[in-house]
This record gives C-alpha cells, structure tokens and sequence, in this order.
C-alpha cells in the first residue's frame, strides 16, 4: 500500500470536489452606457484568439465566496479570476470549460477590429467601495466580421461582491453578427457549475442546467445584467464526511462540509478521542480540513454566520485506525445499505486485490493489475442488490465477492463487470443477511487508476413477485379495433427495435411500466425482472432474437417462451414471408383518455412460418394494455399449421422467472401441446386488489410525472400534491432502467408545485430512461416510476472534426438514429478567410455512427471556415486550420 500517494491523491481529489456551488441572485435593470476614458490596453486592434497576462484586480474580490486578487481577459469576451494561464477559449463552454471560474458578458469567437478597438480596464472609487471595470469596445461579433457589432463591459465591486454586465450595440439587433452563437452567464470552478442566460431580453430566463450556446442577438443597448452573491442568513446548516474514515495504518483524512448555504460563514473545526468530547479546537476557517490520524479521531464543525451572529454545531464523523485489517488494510466499510458514494478515486490506493492473491478470479484477470478500491457491507435481510459503478475513465473493473477474496479460504465470486468504457453494473445480484460481501473497484494495468462514483441498492425480493400473478381470467365480448397506428417492421422472430411507449403507467405483476417490446410471433414482452426472459441468456431489448420452437408447456424457463410476457398467443408466424398480402402489417397506438387509456398492439394478416401462403386464412389478433391493469387479448383467427413447429401456440400471461402462467380458461386448453384453432374470441385478465395495491404509479408526494423529446432536448415536467421539509429533488437519468446517475438538482418550492427539467445531454440513437428523487433533511427518500424517453428518429448530430489541424484529410464523424440503412445527406462547404467559397462536397449519410474523410490536400494552409448543413435543416458551423 502506497500511503504517501493515497494521502496525496485523496487530498488533491477532494479538494476538488468540495468546492461548494455558486450561489447567485440575478436581476435585470439599466442605465447609460459609458466608455472607459482612461484605461489600460490588454488586446489592441485586430486581435484574435487573444489572452491577457495575470492581471491585478485591485482588491480583494469574492466570488463563490472564494477571495481572488488576479484576473484574465480573453479577446473572446470572458474573463477568467485567479488564473495565470488561461486560453483564449474560442469555444464558448460555461457548463464544462476547463478555465474556471469565467465570467462571461458575451463569450463568442470574437475580435478587435482594426481601428479603435480594445479590450482594456480601469479601477475607480476609494477603498472599500472600488470597481474593477473591464471593456471590450468596438468588437467584431465573430472574428470574420467586417463591422464592428457591440461594446460590453464586466463591473466588479469591492464589499458587495456584485458583477455587472453593461452593453452598446452599433446598429441594429441583428446587424454586424455574422454566425454569432455566444453565451452569456457565470461559472464556478467546477464542471456543470454555472449560471447562463436563455435570452438577451430586459427580463430573461437564466438556468442553472441548460447553457444556451447560441446567442445570436445583441442584448439592447443600456441594458445591465446583475449578479449578486447570496449570503447567509439566519442559523446555517451542514454535514460532516471524512474520506478516507478507516485503515489500519496511519494515514491523512480529509474532513468537508457540504449544505452551508450562502458566503458569510466561519468554520471552526474541532477534534475529540471520544464522540462525546472533549472537542478540541483546530485547523482553519474553510470548509475542508486535514489531518493525520495516528489513532481513532472524532470531528465536528461548527458553523457561525457573521452576518445573523448563529451558529451551528454539524453531525460527528469518525476517522478510525483499524488494529487488524480485515481482507485488505485499506477496507472501506458501509455501514448499511442502500449506499452511494460521492467522487472518489482509485489513484494511489495501491493494488491490494491481484490475480495472484485470490483463490476465484472474476471475469478476466487482466481487472485486476490496477489500483483498487475495496468495500465490505453485511446486509440485514436477505434479496437482491443492483450494484453499480459510474466513471468517466476507462476499462474499469466490477467485482462481487462473498466473503474476503484473498487467499487463504478466499470468497465466492457472485458477479463481475468488466470493460470499455467505465461504467459497470451487477444488476439483481442475490445477497444472504448476516454474510459478509466485499466490493472490488478495479482497472486494467492502464491506465492504473480511475474515478469513480459506486452505488448499492438496498436487498429487495423482485418486484414482479409481488403479485404472484393475481390475475383474474374471464371471457369477454370480442372487439378488434381499426386504427391508424404506427407501424413496426415486417421482421421475423425478433423483439422489435421500436419500443412501445404507453404515454402513461401500468402495472404488470406488481411492477411499475411504461412501455415495452412487441414481439414478432405475437406476444408482448415487458423488461427482465434479474433474470434473463429471452430464450435461456437474453435480456427483453430492442432487437433481440427471440427464437421460436416450443417443447414445453407454459410455466417453463429458458425456452422460445418469453416470461414477463402477455403471450397472444406466442406461435411462430412469419411477418417476413412472401405471402404477406396489402393488409398484412403490425402496428400499435394508444387510445382514450385518462385514467382510461389503452394500448392496443396488432397483428394482421401475418402468415404461418413454413404454411406461408398455404393456409388461410393469416394469423390476426390484438393484445390491449390498460392503464388500469387490465390486460385483454382479441382473436380474428387463429388456425393450426401442423407441418411446422408442431402447430403448437401458447396464449396467457407468463410471469419474470417461468414459474406461474395464467391461462385463459385452463393450463391445457391453450398451452403446449394442446393444438387448437380460434376466431372473434377475446378474454381479460383481471389483476386482484393486493396487485393493484402494490403497485402505486406515483409515491405519495408526486401527482405527476412525464416527458417529451421537442428539438433534440428532453423535457421533463413532475408536480406534487404535498412538499414538506424537501431538501432537494435530483434528477436521475439511466441507459437500462436499473443503473441510474445524477444529471441535475432542483430546489424544492415546499409547496405544491409544478417543476421542468431540460436534459440537453441525453444520447442520441437509444432510449433514456429518468426519475425523480427527492431528499427530505430527515434523509427519507422518495422516488417517481421510471419514465423513458427515446430520441427522434431523424436526429443526427456532427460529434467531430478532426485533426485539427489537419495536413490532408478531413475526420468529419456524424452520429444519427438509424432509419433503414440511408440517412440523409450532409452538405460540406469550406470558405477561407475572405469568405470565398474554396470546397464543397456532399455526403450521402448512413444510420449510427459513422466517419466521412474529406480530401483537403489541393488547400494551401490556413484557416478556414466549415460549415455542414444536414439534411438541409440543421447547420453547424466549425473553425479549422491547415498546417
């Protein structure tokens, strides 16, 4: 174990990530706009790409509530604090630069024309009231402009802390711009922390969670963006961690506070052998402390907010010294489950679990030659965990151990996950209460170290056992319904890769859905419940083979059979046969009104594999999916094709592990290997009072919650019928509907209330899956169903252009949802810096992801401006530059 580098790295990594968020008010207001007389020069005329020196402020400036004396200014209409070698940063990127904090008036790709422009500063009023004021006059919205477009100024203040952003167009809104996509706001010192303006109006919308990067209107002249710190107020409040808190060798521990809300607050750190105290004070007054643990330590903090006088005494954390290692020195234990860490790092834990120390290698020992992190937790009951591991590295290693994997005696492996790129999962892992589990968090030799973020659901027996299938057979008065729908691909034996979206909630055996995947032998097939419910190893996705022989009659595992299913009945019919006749199709809607909506899937005239065209007439039949919970299957005709197969046809419901089937009428009538004809038949499943029960659509608390997918964003929109003591509501995002990971907060109103979340993030090309969870400060949880959201099936996005710069060639990479095989085109057009037209090309697109090389070899070397237009409505526009 190497402690010198698990101190320091652990040290650097928290560091880092304790960096509290920026807390701003903003308002909108103005006043005339005055050029600076007297000034200092940073950037003269006809400057691109430019970045001042580390420049003096003046005074003691606090942002974040982070004192800063030093401060850059790009050419590009951004200043950077406490910097010393900033870029240039043509890129406008508040959500994820990596010159942090910027505080941007109008970051752009902008230049000083060649006249009178400037960017310069000047510092005015007496002490304790100064104000740094920075201006970039007369520049050119876009380095390519022939007029200059707009003047803006940042105001700093001493004392109050405020930030001012102050401008002067020349001409009209839209004139002298040319391309111009600016953003406009403020960051913090970490990624995602940031503050941007959706609009230039006199009053505009900002967001803590959408960057607008495609301002491409001057706000009005005399028009004042303000930015005041928030400061605290009344008794603050915070919590304690320590990491690392337990070895069993001396070691460093970093001590943070996190909640404290607002600047203005002093931390007084203290120390004690007991957890009842005596404390001790120590340290000093910042929100992170270290120190050196050469024997079992208790902290706490107390927070006092100068400006209300209160104070506050936060939650005692332990740093323990371990007498006896157990497994491995290093261990981190979890005290319960569930549990989710916050940043952490493998990098200098050392490489403790190796292919040689264990007595059961998980997966592929080449996992386990990098530095690792080891868990432990002992559940209290028993079930099933999803664990799982969310990194932005590569080639991570995920591995579950019953009992201690070293040598000698070594544990069971229970699960692995192992690959490219970091995130790893071991869903419905099965745990046994009392029975010591250890978590391994490992890489490939390279890289040697990885971030990571590690979560353990709580034990939990499969929700679709909580029913046990209560479900009510009758017979019903038949009724096929005609419909315009949406269609689904003539394709044999498979899932389809279009999934079904109900536009609302639905229980089947006690779990919660919202859609699913039709298949094509004609069943409907809900997500896997820990096991697989395809065939023998397939877990129910889009596209996958579903095989089609049956040998063995319903409850039954790991045959053709899908479980988790509504069977309608499941034979093998062939959509993909030459004999499909003009009415021949498979498609699907939803109807009704709520609370009383419907699905309806259909297959229509779909011959009979080998039969084909022989036997008539085709196969057609209706599954309906209500929002009650009710399931009806209607039958057109039915026949026997006894050549194939067997004719054999199973129809009912089939629960997640194979082990209960409800039949229509009885378990022989309509199941292997009874074989038997149907027409204008219809039967409804019914599910019993304790299923309805246990499967509430929304906690209480949620009223609502639902999304829509409008200009390549996802929209989600959540309301609540009750908010008392919420701390905060997070918003989830999942590519499996099992793993999920924070990709946004909302403050809580504490009252009813209605809230939007824009994820301008999500992939492109597959289904994502969101909830909502909130937090209470008594540290309850409450959680919304699972909502999905799939992308639109004509996006395409250009993901890069590269090299740049390039010698030759061109890398131009567009991903897109697959439509068929041919997506579209992409018209190329190259200008050079007088704007004159230089190459086009025009690039027949396919679906997915994909490369096109474009010949630059015949361009003398320079800069150069691309612009793609896709499919003649999405325009992206890139500069480049030829060695």
């Amino acid at each position: 174990m190497k402690k010198h580098l698990f101190s320091f790295f652990i040290f650097l990594y928290c560091s880092f990530f304790i960096k509290a968020q920026i807390n701003y008010n903003f308002s909108a207001t103005t006043a005339a706009y005055t050029s600076l007389a007297t000034y200092t020069t940073l950037h003269s005329t006809s400057v691109d790409e430019g970045i001042s020196a580390a420049t003096n402020i003046g005074f003691t400036f606090y942002y974040g509530c982070q004192a800063y004396t030093t401060f850059q200014a790009s050419s590009n209409g951004v200043m950077f604090l406490g910097t010393t070698a900033a870029g240039s940063n043509l890129s406008n990127n508040l959500s994820g630069s990596s010159d942090r904090p910027a505080i941007a008036p109008l970051w752009d790709d902008l230049k000083t024309d060649a006249t009178a422009s400037r960017v310069c500063y000047t510092m005015t009023g007496a002490a304790g009231s100064r104000i740094l004021t920075v201006e970039w006059f007369h520049m050119l919205w876009n380095w390519s402009a022939t007029t200059w477009g707009i003047s803006f100024e940042v105001k700093l203040y001493e004392g109050t802390n405020r930030i001012e952003f102050t401008y002067q167009g020349n001409g009209g809104i839209t004139a002298n711009l040319n391309i111009p996509s600016a953003s406009i706001g403020i960051s913090g010192v970490t990624n995602a922390d940031f503050y941007s303006l959706q609009d230039v109006s006199a009053a505009p919308v900002i967001s803590k969670v959408i960057e607008n990067t495609s301002i491409a209107s001057k706000p009005a002249t005399n028009q004042i963006y303000r930015w005041d710190p928030v400061m605290c107020s009344g008794t603050p409040t915070g919590t304690v961690a320590a990491f690392p808190n337990s070895n069993c060798v001396t070691y460093t521990t970093t001590l943070s506070v996190s909640g404290a809300v607002g600047c203005g607050i002093t931390y007084q750190w203290q120390w004690a052998n007991a957890v009842g105290g005596p404390y001790t004070n120590f340290g000093t007054s910042t929100p992170t402390q270290t120190y050196a643990i050469t024997a079992t330590k208790y902290f706490r903090c107390i927070e006092t907010c100068t400006i209300s006088g209160l104070s506050y005494t936060t939650n005692v954390v332990a740093a323990n010294l371990i007498p006896a290692p157990p497994c491995v020195c290093d261990l981190i234990q979890i005290p319960s489950l569930p549990y989710s860490s916050g940043a952490q790092t493998t990098c200098g834990m050392g490489n403790d679990i190796t292919s040689a120390n264990v007595t059961n290698v998980c997966g592929s020992t080449s996992y386990y030659g990098g530095e690792d992190a080891v868990y432990s937790f002992t559940p209290t009951v028993s079930g099933n965990v999803n664990v799982s591991v969310t990194s932005t590295g590569s080639y991570v290693g995920l591995t579950l151990y019953k009992g201690c994997p070293k040598s000698p005696g070594g544990g069971t492996c229970v699960g692995f996950s192992q690959g490219f790129p970091g995130n790893q999962s071991i869903p419905c892992a099965s745990v046994t209460a009392g029975q010591a589990y250890f978590v391994v968090i490992d890489s490939w030799p390279s890289p040697t170290c990885n971030p990571y973020n590690l979560s353990i659901s709580a034990p939990t027996t499969p929700t679709a056992n909580a029913c046990n299938m209560g479900y009510t057979p009758s017979p019903i008065a038949y009724s096929f319904e005609n419909f315009v729908g949406t269609s689904l691909p003539m394709t044999d034996d498979v899932l389809f890769s279009t999934i079904v979206m109900f536009g609302f909630s639905t229980c089947f055996d006690g779990g919660l859905y919202w859609g699913g995947y039709p298949a094509s032998n004609s069943a409907f097939v809900y997500d896997a419940v820990c096991l697989p419910n395809i065939s023998s190893s397939s877990f129910a996705a889009p596209g996958i083979a579903t095989d089609w022989s049956i040998a063995n009659a319903a409850p039954v595992f790991g045959t053709s059979i899908p479980r988790n299913a509504v069977l309608g009945p499941w034979h093998d019919i062939n959509p993909s046969s030459s004999a499909v006749i003009a009415s021949s199709k498979i498609q699907y809607t939803t109807l009704g009104v709520a609370p009383n909506r419907r699905v309806v899937i259909s297959w229509e005239d779909i011959p009979y594999f080998s039969c084909n065209g022989s036997l008539t007439p085709f196969f057609s039949g209706q599954i309906k999916l209500f929002e009650n919970g009710n399931i009806e299957i209607h039958i057109k005709n039915k026949q026997v094709c006894s050549s194939w197969n067997g004719g054999y046809a199973v129809m009912g419901l089939h629960n997640y592990n194979g082990t209960v089937y409800i039949p229509p009428v009885n378990a022989v009538a309509h199941n292997y290997p009874t074989l038997w004809t149907m027409t204008n038949t219809a039967y409804r499943f019914t599910p019993s009072a304790a299923c309805a029960t246990n499967c509430q659509v929304l906690p209480i608390g949620f009223s609502a919650f639902y999304g829509e997918r409008i200009s390549k964003v996802n929209h989600l929109y959540w309301e609540t019928s009750e908010e008392i003591n919420i701390k905060t509501m997070i918003v989830e995002r999942s590519k499996d509907g099992i793993n999920f990971e924070k990709i946004g907060e909302i403050s809580p109103n504490n009252k009813p209330s209605k809230y939007q979340f824009n994820d301008v993030t999500a992939p492109i090309g597959i289904i994502s899956y969101y909830r909502i969870t909130s937090q209470e400060f008594n540290g309850s949880v409450k959680r919304t169903s699972i909502y999905a959201l799939d992308a639109a099936q004509d996006e395409i996005f250009v993901t890069s252009l590269y090299p740049n710069p390039f010698t030759n060639e061109i890398n131009l990479s567009v991903e897109s949802r697959v439509i068929g095989n041919k997506q579209g085109t992409a018209n190329v057009k190259i200008y050079d810096v007088t704007n004159k037209l230089v190459l086009t090309k025009e690039i027949s697109l396919l679906g997915g992801g994909n490369t096109y090389k474009i010949d630059g070899s015949a361009l003398p070397g320079g800069m150069y401006i691309v612009e793609i237009i896709l499919n003649d409505k999405d325009r992206v526009i890139e500069k480049i530059i030829k060695n």
